[in-house]
């Protein structure tokens, strides 16, 4: 869980990259589509590939939880 908070923390912090817990990245056209497709090929960002339009259910709590 701590692995996926971090990752998601980590994009979110990114100059100009959004997020929010109901659609996550909310990935919408072709240039954002392509920007995606090569964030989620680094294996250090793998993690993230779920919430390509997707929130994640347990954020809110684990901010409670996580500094």
């Amino acid at each position: 869980l701590k692995q996926t908070y971090n990752a998601i923390m980590t994009y979110h912090s990114k100059l100009g990259e959004h997020w929010d817990n109901e659609r996550g990245a909310n990935i919408g056209g072709a240039l954002a589509a392509e920007s995606w497709s090569k964030y989620v090929a680094v294996k250090a960002n793998v993690q993230m590939k779920p919430f390509h339009n997707k929130g994640w259910e347990y954020l809110e709590f684990l901010e409670d939880i996580f500094p």
